[in-house]
């Protein structure tokens, strides 16, 4: 299984667990680091949302291109969107997301 680490800006806040998928999208568990609660802003209620997107990300105070996906091979990745998955039958919470090339990469 892979794991990626999700950085915002310049601080790791959570890991994502690989454990499927379907290209574009990848489907696993999240694991938020000690100190930072990511899924604050998937649970948020008066947003009435499970998604972290473009939009969520910039209102969190975070804007789109701070959100970066890191690969245990080094391979970095723009986060575009996260989102909350119903619980499974062991009342684990899964999450989907996509990512995308960053901006500064080139075609090589």
């Amino acid at each position: 299984m892979e794991v990626d680490v999700l950085w915002l800006g310049e601080t790791p806040v959570a890991e994502l667990r690989v454990t499927g998928g379907d290209f574009p999208w990848l489907v696993g568990t999240l694991t938020p680091r000690e100190g930072f609660s990511l899924l604050r802003w998937l649970d948020d209620d008066e947003r009435g949302a499970s998604e972290l997107d473009e939009e969520a990300m910039t209102a969190a105070g975070w804007p789109f291109e701070t959100w970066l996906l890191v690969s245990e091979r080094g391979e970095r990745h723009q986060l575009c969107t996260l989102y909350r998955r119903a619980p499974g039958p062991d009342g684990e919470r899964e999450v989907s997301w996509r990512f995308g090339r960053l901006a500064d990469q080139d075609d090589r």
